[in-house]
């Protein structure tokens, strides 16, 4: 997912479009499992990972990784 996200900094990546991306096709409306893995990885990567800055989260949209 790391890999999906910082290939296109400050883009923003929809949800399904990442879903498809790391899991395949057939992972396109499996937004809880995304949420938590991003949860995950804010946890591993972010300084303070209840206020990000890098791994950003658009509600509804998408995510994008901030350099």
């Amino acid at each position: 997912m790391v890999e999906a996200l910082t290939r296109r900094p400050g883009a923003l990546v929809r949800q399904a479009d990442l879903l498809r991306a790391v899991w395949g096709p057939s992972y396109d409306k499996e937004s809880n499992d995304l949420l938590v893995v991003m949860a995950q990885l804010r946890r591993k990567l972010e300084v303070e990972p209840s206020r990000p800055r890098h791994f950003i989260t658009e509600p509804g949209v998408g995510h994008r990784f901030v350099p």
